[in-house]
């Protein structure tokens, strides 16, 4: 103790928020060896614990389940300054990966030459090439879904899994594109189209952005962290982060933080 504070020992590496960066990040890092320690100021939500089955879930994705921490006002939100725009924030573990629509486009090459086309920004220092394999893995790694061929885009390397199916909305319309001879193609989904590590194949139940209530969409709470922990992350959850403590240099530390379940204040040198 330090005074009224608990101090932690130290860990080579600390993480703040257990969301999409947080997440692969401790995966990359546990799998490497490295100690690596998250702090997430909200708690964990069970696929199961989502609205879909509930008569009333329309009513809760728009309340309890809002993407905006102003409506939603859960104990581990944090308010946003703003009255007009409705922020997709979730504190907990997926952070926002826990109520998007997992809608995932993948860049393409001329995104990184901006500045060779138009001049208007500069080039990025390296190109769609060098990050290929990284894109690559990382779909593999949480299943992205799609399908090749698009010709309103480049050519890319293979999708995970095949694209999820249709719903009868999106027959509808795309039936109606057709129509109008209109392009269109179904958009890559971190969403599996069929079963991976546990997980099963997407059910199209169509209410994505209240979290899957079966762990097919890629919410890093089912997808990625159960990794990094069985890899050797340590996660700690209900730690509500105050303060990057900083040495003598004016140099990183470690973060002080509040265990919100008992209010005890904590730090964790890194």
């Amino acid at each position: 103790m330090t005074g009224s504070r608990v101090t932690h020992d130290p860990v080579e590496v600390l993480i703040i928020g257990a969301g999409a960066g947080g997440a692969i990040t401790a995966l990359t890092l546990a799998q490497a060896g490295i100690g690596v320690t998250c702090l997430e100021q909200g708690t964990w939500t069970a696929p199961q614990d989502r609205p879909h089955a509930s008569p009333d879930w329309e009513w809760i994705r728009y309340a309890q389940f809002a993407t905006s921490p102003n409506i939603r006002q859960w104990r581990s939100d944090y308010p946003i300054d703003t009255e007009d725009e409705n922020t997709l924030m979730w504190n907990g573990v997926g952070g926002g990966t826990g109520i998007w629509t997992a809608a995932y486009p993948r860049f393409r090459p001329s995104d990184f030459r901006k500045g060779t086309e138009h001049g208007l920004q500069p080039d990025w220092p390296y190109t769609y090439e060098d990050l290929e394999p990284w894109f690559d893995a990382h779909d593999a790694l949480i299943g992205v879904s799609g399908v090749q061929g698009d010709p309103g885009m480049p050519p890319r390397s293979p999708h995970w899994g095949p694209p999820v199916p249709p719903g009868p909305v999106a027959r509808v319309a795309s039936a109606g594109l057709r129509h109008l001879g209109w392009h269109h193609w179904p958009t890559d989904v971190a969403i599996l189209s069929r079963p991976k590590d546990g997980r099963p194949a997407c059910n199209c139940c169509s209410a994505c952005q209240s979290g899957c209530s079966i762990g097919a969409m890629h919410d890093t709470s089912v997808s990625i962290w159960p990794k990094a922990l069985a890899a050797g992350a340590a996660l700690r959850t209900g730690a509500k982060v105050v303060r990057i403590t900083t040495d003598q240099a004016g140099m990183a530390s470690g973060a002080e933080y509040i265990d919100t379940a008992t209010g005890e204040r904590h730090w964790q040198p890194a």
